[in-house]
Formats: structure tokens, C-alpha cells, sequence
């Protein structure tokens, strides 16, 4: 396939710089509708069956994940970092990629606080859809 392995690696660089530019994209759409409580928008980024994990609570179900984030104060997201790296096609063969954010996030009368964010992804239906999303905000959420 390759003529050498300066020809593979050139292309695992262009997949690799490709694969962040989805995600990079992706964070951006998420964060835009969650900060402007466009939670019904957000809910559709999400697998109907999708597990929520924020600061150690549980949602299970897209609809159940948009009831709980509509119960959030307003928020501003500053992202920091963003790494995604592919994963290896799950049993239909869709793709799937794991997508790491770190940033600084202020909820409306609290002070700005860290927070990490860790989204594991699947193509299905040409879009790629959140299947389990872990939110860790350091010091807790209000």
C-alpha cells in the first residue's frame, strides 16, 4: 500500500491532523449550544441510549442528559486543550474516537473553576454521536 515507511508515516500525520480537526469542530458545536442553553440541540449530539457522568452523577438517555444539563446555571467554557485519538471500530464497523478537553468554565455567579471533559464518539448515520461523556469540574459545579 505505502512505498515506504516515510510514505505511511506522512500519511498517519495528515489522518492524525484530520481526526483533531473533527474533533476540534465537534467541541466547538458542543460547547457553542451547551453555553447559549441550547439543550434540546445538544441532546441530539448524544446516542439516544449515551451515559452523562458529571462530577460522579449519572444520566443515562439522551432525553434524561437534556433534562439534567437544562438544571445547570448558565456557563461559559474557555477550552484549552482538545486530543482526540481513534479508536478501533467497534463490531459494525463504525468509527469511533475518543476526544479529550480540558478548559476553564465560569457558571453564572461563581468564580471560573477547571474542568476536564471526555467524550467517547461514534459515527452512526454519517454523524458522529456522543456514547459516553465523563465531566469533571474541579471543585464541583453548583
Amino acid at each position: 500500500m505505502f512505498s515506504n515507511r516515510k510514505d505511511q508515516v506522512a500519511a498517519n500525520k495528515l489522518e492524525s491532523s484530520h481526526e483533531l480537526s473533527l474533533a476540534e469542530e465537534f467541541v466547538q458545536v458542543y460547547f457553542d449550544k451547551l453555553d447559549k442553553q441550547q439543550y434540546p440541540t445538544v441532546s441530539r449530539l448524544y446516542l439516544p441510549d449515551a451515559l452523562l457522568v458529571w462530577n460522579g452523577i449519572a444520566t443515562s438517555g439522551a432525553d434524561k442528559i437534556q433534562q439534567f444539563l437544562s438544571q445547570l446555571p448558565p456557563s461559559s467554557h474557555t477550552i484549552m486543550s482538545i486530543d482526540s485519538q481513534r479508536m478501533q471500530e467497534n463490531a459494525s464497523g463504525n468509527k469511533s474516537f475518543l476526544i479529550q478537553i480540558g478548559g476553564v468554565v465560569r457558571y453564572k455567579d461563581y468564580s471560573s473553576k477547571q474542568f476536564f471533559q471526555t467524550f467517547f464518539t461514534t459515527m452512526t448515520e454519517g454523524k458522529y454521536k456522543i456514547t459516553v461523556d465523563h465531566y469533571r469540574c474541579l471543585g464541583g459545579t453548583p
